[in-house]
């Protein structure tokens, strides 16, 4: 049986939606306005060393959008998870943790790269 899914792990998904979405309207609304090249790495100094084209912000948050998929998966099929330890994954309540944390992993994502 599939555990119940509450209002905060709604919650939870629609703002990492929101938060997927709004990584891609950003660079859209700003488009004209960022520079030709962007900086992409720095040397051990700090100093810069690695340019690319304003079109590779689309390449990054392409997978950014691999990633959520996968945490979304991982959160709908959570016996994709490894745990380090022996658990029985048909306990409701083991299957209930383990929906909170892919669905708190898939959330936290986007915002923490930002």
């Amino acid at each position: 049986m599939e555990p119940r899914r509450t209002p905060l792990y709604w919650l939870i998904a629609i703002v990492g939606l929101v938060a997927l979405l709004t990584a891609f309207a950003i660079p859209a609304w700003h488009w004209r306005e960022l520079a030709t090249r962007i900086l992409t790495h720095l040397d051990m100094s700090g100093r810069p060393n690695g340019w690319r084209g304003k079109e590779f912000i689309w390449l990054l948050l392409f997978f950014e959008v691999l990633l959520w998929i996968g945490l979304t998966v991982l959160a709908r099929y959570s016996v994709l998870m490894n745990v380090p330890m022996e658990i029985d994954r048909n306990d409701p309540a083991v299957r209930q943790t383990l929906l909170r944390m892919s669905s708190v992993s898939e959330t936290r994502y986007p915002i923490i790269i930002r």
